[in-house]
């Protein structure tokens, strides 16, 4: 892996274990992947390339279940499964090299993402594959609403949900840096990366 991390701008981190059901079964394999794997990979890019920015691929389940929503950055960090703990340490360990060796990183604690392979046979990673898979065979989605009226609508107080008409902007690196990593010792306002 030297010879592609030396000559990176950028390096995106988004290898990890994504199952929760999976982390509960095999725990020790969710720690190697996502905390172990994850400090090798800093400790080859500390060696071959420290100019390198790292953005890694968090997981919003480390908040655990919402307290309040929608659920920003001062929520408590309350994981409920092993690889959210995991994914935690992981995402301690990119801060912790950003503080002691200089290195430009930051975390992006996704939730629900979807793309090519992932997994549509069940909702064990998460709902979206499921729900495309079930719509292609012409099956019925099933949607629970329970708590839906006290939920805010949140294409009109967020600025990160975008309707499907509109085309999305340009991401900048600016744009991804992490608040955390920003704030100064104290943690008291924003420092410049």
């Amino acid at each position: 892996m030297s010879p592609l991390v030396a000559g990176c701008d950028v390096v995106f981190n988004l290898a990890a274990r994504t199952s929760h059901v999976e982390s509960l079964r095999d725990p020790l394999a969710d720690l190697h992947a996502n905390a172990g794997a994850q400090l090798a990979l800093l400790e080859l890019c500390r060696r071959e390339n420290p100019g390198a920015r790292i953005v890694y691929g968090s997981t919003r389940q480390l908040y655990g279940r919402p307290l309040y929503l929608p659920v920003d950055e001062r929520h408590p960090v309350v994981p409920i499964d092993p690889n959210a703990v995991s994914k935690y340490a992981g995402e301690g360990y990119h801060m912790l090299y950003g503080q002691i060796h200089g290195m430009a990183v930051c975390a992006l604690r996704l939730t629900n993402t979807y793309g090519p392979r992932m997994r549509v046979l069940d909702a064990r990673q998460n709902f979206v594959g499921l729900w495309l898979r079930l719509a292609v065979a012409g099956e019925q989605l099933a949607v629970r609403r329970r708590h839906a009226a006290s939920r805010p609508d949140l294409r009109r107080r967020c600025g990160t949900c975008i309707p499907a008409r509109r085309r999305p902007r340009r991401v900048r690196w600016q744009d991804l840096q992490c608040r955390r990593r920003r704030r100064d010792a104290a943690g008291s306002r924003a420092a410049p990366l």
